[in-house]
């Protein structure tokens, strides 16, 4: 058997192995990500219901079945006004910085020269812009706009 017998049953070989170890990860790998994934679909159904239930007393007004239940119940109410309130400024802060914006593309008129979008990257199109952000800013915090 000489050199190029060898290389070509090596080549051969390795292209069977190959075949194998993609065979495997095709037909036999998702089905143990299907198993996870039945999993995680399990707990998170027992949460909801688990959820649900506590809805469900809290709108009988039903008294929790012992303290411990009731300092719970408590802490997820005061737990969902904080997200609540948290939401509320998060949207606040979204509608700020969409009227923010919009000041901003009516406020920066670039020049002639740099207007052109080849030069936009140049020193003294970048400067302006910096430039006009930074007066914007400042113009912004005080109010001005």
């Amino acid at each position: 058997m000489n050199a190029s017998d060898r290389l070509l049953a090596y080549l051969i070989g390795s292209l069977a192995l190959m075949g194998l170890t993609l065979a495997f990860v095709r037909y036999a790998l998702p089905s143990f990500g299907e198993l996870t994934s039945r999993g995680a679909q399990a707990l998170i159904r027992d949460s909801v219901r688990s959820q649900a239930a506590v809805q469900n007393r809290l709108r009988q007004g039903a008294p929790a079945a012992d303290d411990s239940g009731n300092a719970e119940t408590q802490k997820a109410l005061e737990e969902r006004r904080k997200n609540a309130a948290s939401l509320a400024h998060q949207e606040a802060a979204a509608r700020e910085a969409a009227r923010k914006e919009v000041a901003w593309k009516d406020f920066f008129q670039r020049s002639a020269q740099c207007a052109i979008e080849e030069n936009q990257t140049h020193v003294e199109c970048v400067n302006e812009y910096i430039r006009a952000r930074r007066d914007f800013d400042h113009r912004w915090s005080f109010g001005q706009l």
